[in-house]
């Protein structure tokens, strides 16, 4: 089965009303992320290097690379990531939810080398204090920072 066949079929089960993607929003995700996956590995086989025509391929990489990052990035935005299915980028202030012995806090914090030429890995606050590992539950992106219009 190649990857179109695969989508057309995915995209029948995900019609489906008496199916259990439309009761189960977590399976509709999982359903929809596997449709995207496959679209992309699709569109990016499709862009095979030309003979002679590389601006007109690199133009197309770059539609397919930020189409795809685009749209992962809306489907992220806003959305807790549990630190046990993923860290953020090494060194970039996200916001995170926390746990202490007197309950939950938000701090922002980055998770990385502790230092420069550190070997020891871990988060750290945006006010320099560290965190234990176990302290951090999930992060998120941070928004953009506010601009005031110039007008």
């Amino acid at each position: 089965m190649d990857n179109q066949k695969a989508i057309e079929i995915l995209e029948e089960v995900a019609e489906f009303d008496d199916s259990m993607y439309a009761y189960n929003p977590a399976y509709n995700e999982a359903l929809q992320l596997a449709i995207a996956a496959l679209e992309k590995q699709e569109a990016i086989k499709s862009c095979t290097p030309p003979s002679d025509d590389w601006e007109h391929y690199a133009d197309r990489l770059h539609d397919i690379a930020y189409k795809y990052g685009y749209e992962e990035g809306k489907r992220n935005a806003g959305r807790w990531t549990p630190v046990s299915e993923n860290l953020p980028e090494d060194g970039k202030d996200v916001l995170c939810i926390a746990k202490s012995k007197f309950g939950g806090f938000y701090c922002v914090a980055s998770h990385g080398k502790m230092y420069p030429g550190s070997n020891e890995v871990g988060w750290i606050t945006s006010d320099y204090a560290r965190l234990d590992e176990s302290v951090i539950l999930a992060w998120m992106l941070l928004p953009e920072l506010y601009q005031e219009d110039d007008a």
